[in-house]
């Protein structure tokens, strides 16, 4: 549980600072988007997140179902967390990939392709490894597992008024 508190926020973070970098970046650099301009940047990456969103799903039967026939026919929660690699695999992608297109000044397609790795990835860690592994391990008190994840992102997002 206390991995998911810190992990799940982190990459909910991750997400809001990567849209900020991106509204920074492609305004004033050699891009020169207008604010229109950069919104319309955001289309793929809600795309990227659908079907990351479905193939996250997916993905995690076809592994659990994989590891339980493999452990004698015996589930563990644990078997979610193995869709964390992926996850911090396609995230170090897409921090290198950004940073070193922008430095380069790369045509706006490739910044814009590595935020769609991530956007891509997110749904493996949060929806389909922390909330149903924490749903798992803690079926009694999922509500308020779930309510302290929650609480948790907002301590970072308003670091200020929780006294992070």
């Amino acid at each position: 549980m206390i991995y998911a508190a810190f992990t799940y926020p982190f990459y909910a973070a991750d997400l809001t600072l990567l849209a900020l970098l991106q509204d920074t970046t492609f305004s004033t650099t050699s891009y020169n988007l207008t604010s229109s301009s950069t919104g319309l940047t955001h289309l793929p990456l809600f795309g990227t997140g659908l079907i990351g969103t479905l193939l996250s799903g997916y993905t995690v039967n076809f592994v659990i179902s994989f590891l339980t026939r493999h452990n004698t026919s015996v589930y563990k929660p644990e078997f979610r967390l193995v869709l964390m690699l992926v996850t911090a695999s396609l995230s170090f992608i897409t921090y290198i990939s950004f940073g070193y297109s922008l430095a380069e000044e790369a045509l706006i397609y490739i910044p814009i392709a590595s935020l769609g790795v991530q956007k891509f990835s997110v749904p493996f860690s949060n929806i389909s490894a922390m909330f149903t592994h924490v749903m798992d391990c803690h079926a009694t008190h999922a509500a308020q597992a779930l309510v302290t994840m929650e609480f948790r992102e907002g301590g970072i997002e308003f670091g200020d008024e929780w006294g992070y």
